[in-house]
């Protein structure tokens, strides 16, 4: 994407830029797409909390207007963060260490929100397992069982995957 940007600031004005030299074979290779689709998501989740925190906390109306508009998206966005941490998984070499980063970030949040947040008379906004928690501990479970995981066929994967759905589809309902 900003490639194409680059490219189009150089036709339309005529504009220089430095080159960047091609890529070697040793260079570290990234999915620029996943960081730019991972970027969206993350500025959308942005502005999705903020409309909740100004509309739900601090009383502006109009907020709370564009928190109900943009909730119908929210487990769109929410799947997409899971989805992009799967394809992330099977191309990371430190699942391990990614994941207990994920989980003291988590950590600090709930902290923030069951701790902090309370004393300052915001209640009954604590975050106990949210989705950085579920990220966190998925990141991690894998990272212990990458190995069998690898070995097992697609059609055992999904059939696992169906039935894990059926039994936990029903949580909390």
């Amino acid at each position: 994407m900003l490639a194409f940007l680059i490219q189009y600031d150089k036709i339309l004005f005529n504009k220089k830029y430095k080159e960047k030299p091609p890529m070697k074979l040793t260079d570290k290779k990234r999915i620029f797409f996943l960081d730019e689709v991972r970027g969206f998501a993350v500025l959308c989740m942005v502005f999705y909390h903020a409309f909740y925190i100004l509309g739900s906390m601090y009383g502006y109306e109009w907020a709370d207007k564009l928190f109900v508009f943009f909730m119908p998206v929210q487990p769109f966005f929410a799947g997409l963060f899971i989805f992009i941490c799967g394809i992330s998984c099977s191309l990371s070499k430190s699942n391990l260490k990614r994941g207990l980063k994920i989980l003291g970030a988590a950590a600090v949040i709930t902290v923030a929100t069951a701790v902090v947040m309370p004393m300052l008379n915001f209640v009954e906004c604590e975050i106990y397992f949210g989705i950085l928690h579920f990220l966190s501990v998925s990141i991690l479970i894998y990272s212990l069982i990458s190995q069998k995981i690898s070995k097992t066929s697609v059609f055992a994967g999904i059939l696992v995957c169906a039935v894990l759905y059926a039994f936990t589809s029903k949580i909390g309902e």
